[in-house]
């Protein structure tokens, strides 16, 4: 999650007509979304946070922070209805759980995105780890600040994507192979736009691992298949 790639950034396409570069083959993907018959484009209304029965992470307990750790795969979705189900997505590590005087836990995340068109291949090194805090009740709020993610790991159209989001989830012990919530922020380049959308991690056991299929939210909602983003169907 951290220097979180910004699939976010694929809400470029609310107002990328007309502003970039593709302007055709970007009215005719809106065209396509708009004519789909499997509703492939409609916006889910589904949770967007973790619900019920929750238990947070105790730093008391060896088996919870044992179980903070590990290596994820993590998909973010932009939220806007003709491009949420082409997400970013990038290779998360949890690591160095500690607990604080207060009873919250610290864990410490890296990450670095991976190809749109191969998310088996990262295309960048890790980035430097940060620290977070999982607050007593499991909330988590990761903000990497402001991110680059190169043009290898756009979905949409080929340019890099500047954005500053947050990502803001509940962990509960309960389930420990599968993290979800809701990011929020702002993406600078290739246009500005406001985001706002989900995201989902699924624990995996080595960097590579692909989901399949990869959820981008908390009810599971799949993304759709990589041959199917815009980027690596065209011709």
């Amino acid at each position: 999650m951290s220097r979180v790639h910004a699939s976010l950034v694929v809400a470029a396409l609310s107002a990328l007509a007309g502003c970039y570069g593709p302007e055709n083959e970007f009215n005719k993907f809106n065209f396509r979304c708009a004519q789909s018959s499997e509703g492939i484009c409609i916006k889910d209304e589904g949770p967007t946070m973790m619900t019920g029965d929750c238990t947070p992470p105790d730093g008391n307990n060896p088996d919870h922070l044992a179980r903070l750790q590990g290596m994820f795969f993590l998909a973010i979705s932009s939220g806007i209805p003709t491009a949420e189900l082409f997400p970013t997505m990038q290779q998360t590590e949890v690591s160095d759980p500690t607990p604080q005087p207060d009873g919250t836990v610290q864990i410490t995340i890296r990450s670095r995105p991976v190809a749109a068109c191969d998310p088996s291949m990262n295309i960048e090194d890790f980035g430097d780890p940060r620290d977070y805090i999982i607050q007593s009740d499991g909330t988590l709020v990761v903000d990497p600040g402001e991110v680059t993610i190169p043009i290898a790991g756009n979905p949409i159209l080929p340019a890099p994507i500047r954005s500053q989001v947050l990502l803001t989830s509940r962990i509960c012990m309960e389930v420990d192979d599968f993290r979800c919530g809701t990011t929020k922020g702002e993406l600078f380049e290739p246009v500005m736009a406001e985001l706002d959308g989900t995201f989902a991690q699924v624990r995996v056991e080595m960097h590579g691992e692909v989901p399949d299929p990869m959820p981008i939210n908390c009810e599971m909602t799949p993304a759709d298949p990589v041959d199917m983003f815009p980027v690596c169907a065209a011709p």
